[in-house]
């Protein structure tokens, strides 16, 4: 019989939960790409937030965990959170450059 122990458990639910996290970015990204309005619908504040708490997460996943598996899962976290704080804030110092443009 199979024996799996808390610690186990929790990892293979950490890493389960960061994957389908990472899948969660792509309609995120794919609304910045179509959007017209700046990206006025995302608060850059929360997501600078997530930046932060992704940012220890990797740190966390390197320094401590030492694990392979929740490095890579951090990781691609964290590069999704970035992902799209970029992309939202090139979004919105386009529109209002061009805003500030046309008055």
């Amino acid at each position: 019989m199979l024996e799996m122990s808390v610690d186990s458990i929790i990892t293979g639910a950490y890493l389960f939960v960061n994957a389908i996290f990472g899948l969660s970015y792509i309609p995120q990204i794919r609304r910045l790409i179509q959007d017209k309005t700046g990206a006025s619908a995302i608060s850059l504040a929360t997501w600078g937030f997530w930046g932060v708490s992704g940012s220890i997460n990797v740190l966390y996943s390197v320094l401590i965990l030492k694990n392979a598996p929740a490095i890579f899962s951090a990781a691609v976290v964290y590069a999704g959170t970035l992902t799209i704080l970029t992309m939202a804030s090139v979004k919105r110092i386009r529109y209002l450059r061009n805003a500030r443009d046309i008055a």
